[in-house]
């Protein structure tokens, strides 16, 4: 049904009682996603495909309002995993955008907040 998912691991527990990460994560390989990061808040995420399992760390900041993190950081993922980034390190820019707009209040920040992005 995909190639790539987004999940949060909160959801996870709730909707599918996932049990542990590993758990989460190995029910998405043996559904067929070839790629899936499990985002886990202030805690970053872990990426995983066949071939890669690995933990990227959350930057350390002081969230404000965390309306709209998951979001940020699936569209800074999207954007550059799909410039041709590795997963590891679309997963760490998704973590960046995400850490911007967590510092500050509302769903939609100010663009000149993300100009320091590459």
């Amino acid at each position: 049904m995909t190639d790539i998912a987004l999940p949060t691991f909160d959801d996870e527990c709730l909707v599918f009682g996932a049990s542990s990460e590993d758990a989460c994560l190995e029910r998405l390989l043996d559904a067929g996603v070839s790629e899936i990061v499990l985002k886990l808040g202030a805690q970053g995420c872990c990426v995983r495909t066949n071939l890669e399992d690995q933990r990227i760390s959350a930057y350390s900041v002081t969230a404000k309002d965390t309306t709209a993190a998951g979001d940020s950081f699936n569209a800074g993922f999207l954007a550059r995993r799909l410039a041709g980034e590795t997963l590891a390190a679309s997963a760490d820019f998704g973590c960046r955008i995400a850490s911007i707009v967590v510092q500050h209040p509302g769903a939609i920040i100010d663009k000149e907040l993300l100009s320091d992005l590459e």
